[in-house]
């Protein structure tokens, strides 16, 4: 299995509004580093998963003015190929690759959780996964998390 490449929504990355001010950016993004950096953690448990290397693309692009006015340009665009992400479908917090996911046995089917920033956590059974399911809501609140992996064929 192996995680998907996709640019997410860099303003969910970083959980700011799409109207955020470079200083509420800033802010956002500092306080984001120091809770999940490995260097600088508070907590000695930071949620699994983070991608520093993605929180520190997302600053990048939204504070700078230039970068982001075309940024938000591509946002609002829906490629005529079908690529990116519709407009009526909800764009990821962030993309996680399955195994960092918890693997649980259970009686019916195998499922797998991943914890979300709420506190409650997104759950995907192997059914979605043959289904080909890759978005994945929590189930304590709005979020959504791409799921990246590849079912892969048994000899």
């Amino acid at each position: 299995m192996h995680p998907v490449d996709l640019a997410p929504d860099y303003y969910k990355v970083l959980g700011v509004p799409h109207t955020a001010t470079f200083v509420e950016i800033k802010q956002t993004y500092r306080g984001l580093l120091l809770k999940h950096h490995p260097d600088k953690a508070t907590s000695p448990k930071s949620a699994p998963g983070i991608d520093i290397d993605l929180l520190k693309r997302a600053y990048e692009i939204l504070s700078d003015s230039k970068r982001r006015e075309e940024y938000d340009s591509h946002l609002q665009k829906t490629p005529p190929d079908g690529g990116g992400w519709p407009q009526s479908t909800p764009r990821p917090a962030q993309v996680v690759s399955i195994d960092l996911w918890d693997e649980v046995e259970g009686d019916m089917e195998m499922t797998w959780t991943y914890p979300c920033r709420c506190g409650s956590r997104y759950v995907l059974g192997e059914r979605e996964m043959e289904m080909d399911v890759h978005l994945v809501p929590c189930e304590g609140c709005s979020e959504s998390l791409h799921v990246g992996y590849e079912l892969q064929e048994e000899h």
